[in-house]
């Protein structure tokens, strides 16, 4: 047990569940993101961040965070442009805790934009609404927008020529297994269906 008290066996910590204990570990961010996060660090070069912004909860002087977002803010390396990588872990209010609740957070993304663009008055109030208010309860509504208008396919045109800027401008990097590993990243991101 190293220096953590003596206690019996539980299954609350055996065989799986011990990273989510203080005692024992250090929760997601320590089991899981020293691992995701390696190869975006180690192929972009990132060495040390500026600075760092962690928002958590559900955590207990036993364990560690239920839920964390946590956005690195990394420096221009030469020639390289400055990184922000966000790592998001864990269930917040009972779902899980994805960039994908963007609209419950009034935050604006490409879909709901050109849905916007392309909606009549009463859509693009009704957006408008949600993203000024968070509005997570008109979602329903907003979907059906965000699907006649388009928006989906829109928005996976303009992230397919996304991923194939990306991908050229990769490839004329050194051949390393961290140039293929970009190329990859960048292409999974596209054809991703979770």
């Amino acid at each position: 047990l190293g220096p953590a008290p003596e206690r019996e066996y539980n299954a609350a910590y055996l065989p799986f569940k011990w990273r989510g204990w203080w005692d024992f570990g250090t929760g997601a961010l320590g089991d899981m993101a020293c691992h995701i996060m390696d190869m975006a660090y180690w192929s972009l070069d990132l060495k040390y961040p500026d600075s760092v912004e962690a928002k958590q909860g559900g955590n207990t002087k036993e364990s560690p965070p239920a839920w964390s977002t946590i956005t690195y803010q990394f420096p221009k390396r030469g020639d390289n442009p400055p990184v922000k990588l966000v790592w998001y872990d864990g269930r917040k209010n009972k779902k899980a805790n994805l960039p994908g609740d963007d609209l419950a957070e009034g935050k604006p993304t490409l879909p709901l934009i050109y849905a916007m663009e392309k909606a009549d008055d009463a859509e693009r109030m009704t957006i408008r609404d949600a993203i000024e208010n968070g509005g997570g309860d008109q979602f329903d509504a907003i979907m059906q927008t965000i699907h006649k208008t388009g928006a989906i396919e829109y928005t996976l045109k303009a992230a397919q020529h996304a991923v194939d800027q990306a991908s050229a401008a990769a490839i004329k990097l050194p051949d390393t297994p961290y140039r293929d590993a970009l190329i990859e990243l960048a292409q999974f991101t596209q054809s991703r269906t979770h």
